[in-house]
């Protein structure tokens, strides 16, 4: 049969793969299973199966790039990470801030408008919810400029970048009000690291998919 495995699942499963001997390896036993599974059971079961493949081998390869990576590819992969996360992490914390700062103004100019009723009151609610949207579009922002900025094993700094919004909520809590409820405090971290994945996943599968010189590592 001429069908061939999925190519953007090929594309984003080499994502976690710098060494492109690994990449060529791992294609090709999935390759072969691929064409077995075709002429045994069809083209749809055999592309449902080289997806789940896909996301089953993520894990591993990302603790695999962790303990082969050299000194020098840890420190890019770190410092590359860490930059985008310091940059999503202000934007954050202004969007935070700052949904403060319009319920503030807008309780004001309120006031100010209606004289003898009763006192307004912020609606914490509200305020986080505006702040957890505008954070996780950061968060989006952040995972596609980071995969499109890193040449190898993208996906292994956007995972990076996703897990450090956990640690980053308890550093958020110094500076938010004791009103701030606290279902937007877990809601912050996996929604942010959610847009982190998914924007890296949308970004490694643009150039991929759209370069003209992809190779099996994923690295136009």
């Amino acid at each position: 049969m001429n069908a061939k495995p999925p190519r953007l699942a090929e594309i984003i499963l080499t994502s976690f793969i710098t060494d492109k001997r690994m990449a060529d390896s791992v294609l090709g036993d999935l390759a072969e299973e691929w064409q077995e599974r075709t002429s045994r059971r069809g083209c749809a079961a055999a592309r449902i199966w080289y997806w789940r493949q896909c996301v089953r081998s993520a894990p591993y390869l990302v603790a695999e790039w962790w303990r082969s990576a050299s000194a020098g590819e840890l420190a890019r992969k770190v410092s590359s990470s860490l930059v985008v996360f310091g940059l999503v992490g202000l934007a954050c914390l202004y969007a935070h801030l700052a949904s403060i700062a319009i319920a503030d103004f807008i309780i004001g100019m309120l006031s100010a408008s209606s004289e003898g009723g009763d006192p307004l009151v912020k609606n914490w609610d509200s305020i986080a919810r505006l702040a957890v949207v505008q954070s996780t579009g950061w968060g989006l922002l952040g995972g596609f400029g980071l995969a499109l900025v890193v040449r190898n094993a993208r996906m292994v700094g956007v995972v990076l970048l996703a897990s450090l919004w956990f640690p980053a909520t308890a550093m958020l809590m110094a500076v938010l009000p004791a009103q701030w409820p606290a279902w937007a405090l877990i809601a912050f971290p996996v929604l942010l690291a959610g847009a982190s994945i998914v924007g890296g996943l949308a970004a490694t599968s643009l150039r991929g998919l759209f370069s003209k010189r992809y190779d099996s590592t994923g690295n136009p």
